[in-house]
Protein backbone atom coordinates (compact mmCIF):
# COMPACT_ATOMS: atom_id res chain seq x y z
CA UNK A 1 0.00 0.00 0.00
CA UNK A 2 2.85 2.21 0.75
CA UNK A 3 4.66 1.76 -2.55
CA UNK A 4 1.74 2.07 -4.81
CA UNK A 5 1.32 6.02 -4.53
CA UNK A 6 1.46 8.80 -7.06
CA UNK A 7 5.44 9.39 -7.45
CA UNK A 8 5.70 5.34 -8.13
CA UNK A 9 2.71 5.77 -10.40
CA UNK A 10 4.25 8.30 -12.31
CA UNK A 11 7.59 7.14 -12.89
CA UNK A 12 6.52 3.53 -13.41
CA UNK A 13 3.48 4.53 -15.99
CA UNK A 14 5.85 7.41 -17.53
CA UNK A 15 7.99 4.39 -19.18
CA UNK A 16 5.37 2.42 -20.73
CA UNK A 17 5.04 5.92 -22.59
CA UNK A 18 8.51 7.56 -23.27
CA UNK A 19 9.91 4.02 -24.42
CA UNK A 20 8.14 3.74 -27.48
CA UNK A 21 8.27 6.88 -28.61
CA UNK A 22 11.67 7.10 -28.10
CA UNK A 23 11.72 3.29 -30.15
CA UNK A 24 9.94 5.95 -32.31
CA UNK A 25 12.27 8.70 -32.68
CA UNK A 26 14.90 6.54 -33.22
CA UNK A 27 13.79 4.93 -36.59
CA UNK A 28 12.53 8.27 -37.64
CA UNK A 29 16.20 9.52 -37.33
CA UNK A 30 17.55 6.48 -39.27
CA UNK A 31 19.48 5.54 -36.03
CA UNK A 32 18.96 2.14 -36.68
CA UNK A 33 20.99 0.58 -33.82
CA UNK A 34 19.52 2.69 -31.09
CA UNK A 35 16.70 1.93 -32.13
CA UNK A 36 16.84 -1.95 -32.00
CA UNK A 37 18.67 -1.17 -28.22
CA UNK A 38 15.44 0.99 -27.20
CA UNK A 39 12.91 -1.24 -29.28
CA UNK A 40 14.54 -4.34 -27.03
CA UNK A 41 14.22 -2.22 -23.76
CA UNK A 42 10.51 -1.77 -24.35
CA UNK A 43 9.88 -5.31 -25.25
CA UNK A 44 11.90 -6.26 -21.96
CA UNK A 45 10.34 -3.96 -19.31
CA UNK A 46 6.74 -4.19 -20.78
CA UNK A 47 6.69 -7.78 -19.96
CA UNK A 48 9.67 -8.53 -17.30
CA UNK A 49 8.97 -5.50 -14.85
CA UNK A 50 6.08 -3.53 -16.22
CA UNK A 51 4.07 -7.44 -16.85
CA UNK A 52 5.24 -9.22 -13.91
CA UNK A 53 4.72 -6.43 -11.50
CA UNK A 54 0.94 -6.25 -12.71
CA UNK A 55 0.06 -9.80 -13.49
CA UNK A 56 2.21 -11.17 -10.80
CA UNK A 57 3.41 -9.01 -7.26
CA UNK A 58 0.69 -6.88 -7.28
CA UNK A 59 -2.30 -9.74 -7.38
CA UNK A 60 0.12 -11.10 -4.38
CA UNK A 61 0.26 -8.15 -2.48
CA UNK A 62 -3.14 -7.36 -2.64
CA UNK A 63 -3.70 -11.84 -1.50
CA UNK A 64 -0.93 -10.58 1.57
CA UNK A 65 -3.22 -7.58 2.54
CA UNK A 66 -6.44 -8.99 2.73
CA UNK A 67 -4.52 -11.72 5.12
CA UNK A 68 -5.50 -11.11 8.75
CA UNK A 69 -2.14 -11.62 10.83
CA UNK A 70 -4.23 -10.96 13.97
CA UNK A 71 -6.66 -13.44 13.67
CA UNK A 72 -4.33 -16.41 12.19
CA UNK A 73 -2.38 -18.94 13.72
CA UNK A 74 1.68 -19.28 14.10
CA UNK A 75 0.33 -22.54 11.78
CA UNK A 76 -1.56 -20.15 9.10
CA UNK A 77 0.71 -17.75 8.84
CA UNK A 78 3.78 -20.05 8.00
CA UNK A 79 1.33 -21.22 5.49
CA UNK A 80 0.85 -18.06 4.23
CA UNK A 81 4.21 -16.61 3.79
CA UNK A 82 5.56 -20.21 2.31
CA UNK A 83 2.91 -19.93 -0.22
CA UNK A 84 3.67 -16.15 -0.68
CA UNK A 85 7.20 -15.85 -0.06
CA UNK A 86 9.26 -17.84 -2.65
CA UNK A 87 6.54 -16.91 -5.76
CA UNK A 88 6.69 -13.11 -4.73
CA UNK A 89 10.69 -13.43 -4.48
CA UNK A 90 10.82 -15.36 -7.66
CA UNK A 91 8.71 -12.39 -9.72
CA UNK A 92 10.86 -9.73 -8.19
CA UNK A 93 14.40 -11.79 -9.42
CA UNK A 94 13.05 -11.50 -12.70
CA UNK A 95 11.40 -7.37 -12.54
CA UNK A 96 14.97 -6.70 -10.94
CA UNK A 97 16.99 -8.86 -14.18
CA UNK A 98 15.06 -7.17 -16.58
CA UNK A 99 14.95 -3.57 -14.88
CA UNK A 100 19.11 -3.92 -15.22
CA UNK A 101 18.94 -5.63 -18.39
CA UNK A 102 16.35 -2.35 -19.74
CA UNK A 103 18.81 -0.13 -18.66
CA UNK A 104 22.08 -1.21 -19.65
CA UNK A 105 20.71 -1.30 -22.89
CA UNK A 106 18.88 1.91 -22.80
CA UNK A 107 22.80 3.16 -22.07
CA UNK A 108 24.27 1.64 -24.69
CA UNK A 109 21.78 3.24 -26.85
CA UNK A 110 22.86 6.71 -25.25
CA UNK A 111 26.32 5.42 -26.32
CA UNK A 112 25.76 3.90 -29.80
CA UNK A 113 24.14 7.19 -30.96
CA UNK A 114 26.97 8.80 -29.88
CA UNK A 115 29.41 7.25 -31.84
Amino acid sequence: IAIQNPYFLTVFLCLILILPVTSFLQYKEMAYTSFYFILTTTLIYFVGVFGITIFCNVPLNEQLAKFDVSAATINEIATMRQSFEKSWNTYHSIRTIASIVSFGLTILSVFKSKL
